[in-house]
C-alpha cells in the first residue's frame, strides 16, 4: 500500500492485505483494490447496492469478489476481531446520525489490526448554506438520499468521532467551488492509524 507524495514519488504505508470498504455501495472500490492486489471485502446497508455489485462483478469477470460482499450495518460488522489490515470508507460516516457513526468507528477499531490504517472522508459545513465550523445534522431535502441525515464535520467533531483508539496521520480539507453553478462543497479526507493495544 503506497501513498503518493509527489508526481512520481510514493511512500510505502504497508504490505497489501485484507481491506474492508465500509459502505461499499455498488463495489467500485473493491474492483480497484482487487486490481492493486489487495484482498477486498465490502459491506453496505443497501441490499439493492450489494445485489447490483454482484451482477456487475459477474459482468466484469470479478466473480471471486461476490462472496466478499455483505449486507449489513456499520455498527454491527460481521467480521472477527483484528481481521483487516486496512479499512476505507467514502461518503458514509456523514450519512447517518453521529451516534451511529461513533458506534461504527468502535466496530472499525474492533475489526482492524493493531497499527492498521483507516481512511475515510466526511462532509464539511464549508459550503454556501453553512459555515466552515458548522458541525450539526440536517435532514436531506434533495432527491438524492431524501429524508436521511446529513451530518457535518469540523476537525473537533472528527477527533470526537475517533476517540482515543486512533492516531490521526493526515487530515485535509478539500474544497470545490463551481464558478458556473455557484455550488460549493468541502470534504475532510482523513487517514488514521489504530493505536496498538
Amino acid at each position: 500500500m503506497k501513498k503518493r507524495i509527489g508526481f512520481s514519488n510514493f511512500q510505502l504505508i504497508g504490505e497489501a492485505g485484507k481491506c474492508l470498504d465500509l459502505g461499499c455501495g455498488i463495489g467500485r472500490h473493491l474492483i480497484y483494490l482487487d486490481e492493486m492486489q489487495m484482498e477486498p471485502f465490502g459491506i453496505d446497508l443497501s441490499d439493492y447496492a450489494i445485489n447490483y455489485a454482484k451482477e456487475w462483478f459477474r459482468d466484469v469477470d470479478k466473480v471471486h469478489l461476490i462472496d466478499r460482499l455483505t449486507v449489513g450495518s456499520v455498527d454491527a460488522l460481521p467480521y472477527g476481531d483484528d481481521y483487516f489490515d486496512f479499512v476505507i470508507s467514502h461518503g458514509v460516516l456523514d450519512s447517518m446520525e453521529f451516534k451511529t457513526a461513533i458506534d461504527g468507528i468502535r466496530e472499525v477499531n474492533r475489526v482492524l489490526k493493531n497499527d492498521g490504517y483507516f481512511y475515510f472522508d466526511v462532509v464539511s459545513g464549508d459550503d454556501f448554506e453553512h459555515y466552515r465550523e458548522y458541525a450539526g445534522e440536517d435532514l436531506v431535502k434533495g432527491v438524492h438520499e431524501k429524508n436521511t441525515i446529513q451530518s457535518y464535520f469540523n476537525y473537533e467533531k472528527i477527533k470526537v468521532l475517533l476517540g482515543d483508539d486512533f492516531e490521526i496521520q493526515e487530515c485535509v480539507l478539500i474544497q470545490r467551488e463551481s464558478v458556473i453553478s455557484r455550488v460549493k462543497n468541502s470534504r475532510y479526507h482523513v487517514t488514521v492509524k489504530k493505536r496498538s493495544k
